[in-house]
């Protein structure tokens, strides 16, 4: 049996968007052959590949030939008879400092998404959403607008065709992060009505409890992303997020009202809204409490009934 021919092959869009990055981003380094290295690490090929791209486009073949890096698991190589001075052995480090921190991070961004989508789906994680859990990440603590797709491609570890190849637009990974969000939180709210508890108290300890999973599950950055980058959904994505919304808060209020009729609508309605807003931000800053075991939960949820039935 021959061997398995690995070699990948670019498209010519990838190639020629490659030679635009060199050009682009010469003067943020401090080298030519720096920001090849650069540009290698978010295409996800070698420095010697990109550097041939680039001859090629030039039509010219009077570069000297070049060490070339792998994808940050090797060292540099450096071709026999090549001399470097002091300067560029420095660079040639830093470069490969740099590869090797950037694999290293992508593969734990890939491992934390494909720990976070399991936990809530309970199936092995496919590529759609191991890219908008790294997506969401990116746009919870950058923001839509300065978060890029060739960015989420990069921590991904793919290239922006071919993650448009999954998506049609970063407003689509938007829209998919927040409906996807929806439809979990949603699916908490319905599960609590269809137990059909015949106290309402019960009914709202259900939702409270749902609400809390939700918050402290991997889709929980759904609430304060759509909160902060509404304006930025479709049309069709803004509507359905905005209705489950209202649901959820109805049923709360339903429950609520019921278990204390004495209170004006206007104090249900801000009680509601100042629990959820609680149990979100524990849920947003859960990491820093260091565990997400049940006394936190418990805790969550006590402090949640206090503020209801206040």
């Amino acid at each position: 049996m021959g061997k398995t021919d690995t070699r990948v092959s670019y498209s010519l869009e990838m190639r020629e968007r490659a030679v635009r990055m060199v050009h682009e981003r010469r003067e943020d380094y401090s080298s030519r052959w720096a920001t090849i290295g650069s540009v290698a690490a978010k295409i996800g090929c070698t420095p010697q590949t990109v550097d041939n791209w680039t001859k090629q486009a030039k039509g010219s073949n009077d570069s000297p030939p070049r060490p070339t890096a792998g994808n940050g698991r090797e060292r540099v190589k450096v071709p026999v008879g090549a001399r470097l001075t002091r300067d560029e052995r420095e660079r040639m480090k830093i470069l490969e400092r740099e590869n090797r921190e950037l694999f290293q991070a992508n593969e734990l961004l890939r491992k934390a998404a494909a720990k976070n989508v399991e936990e809530i789906t309970g199936s092995p994680l496919n590529r759609r959403e191991q890219i908008l859990a790294i997506a969401a990440e990116s746009f919870l603590y950058k923001g839509y607008l300065a978060t890029s797709v060739d960015q989420i491609a990069e921590a991904a570890g793919t290239s922006g065709p071919a993650l448009y190849r999954l998506f049609d637009s970063k407003q689509d990974v938007l829209d998919n992060i927040c409906l996807i969000g929806t439809e979990v939180k949603l699916k908490g709210v319905h599960q609590a009505i269809a137990r059909g508890h015949r106290d309402p108290k019960d009914t709202l300890r259900d939702l409270v409890r749902s609400r809390i999973d939700f918050a402290l599950g991997p889709w929980g950055c759904q609430v304060p992303i759509t909160e902060t980058e509404y304006q930025h959904l479709s049309a069709s994505a803004a509507a359905k997020v905005a209705s489950a919304a209202e649901f959820n808060r109805a049923e709360w209020f339903r429950c609520l009202a019921q278990i204390r009729p004495e209170v004006p609508t206007t104090r249900i309605l801000s009680v509601i809204y100042a629990v959820i807003v609680e149990i979100t931000y524990v849920g947003l800053h859960i990491d820093d409490l260091g565990e997400k075991g049940g006394d936190i939960r418990s805790a969550l949820e006590r402090v949640a009934w206090a503020g209801l039935m206040s």
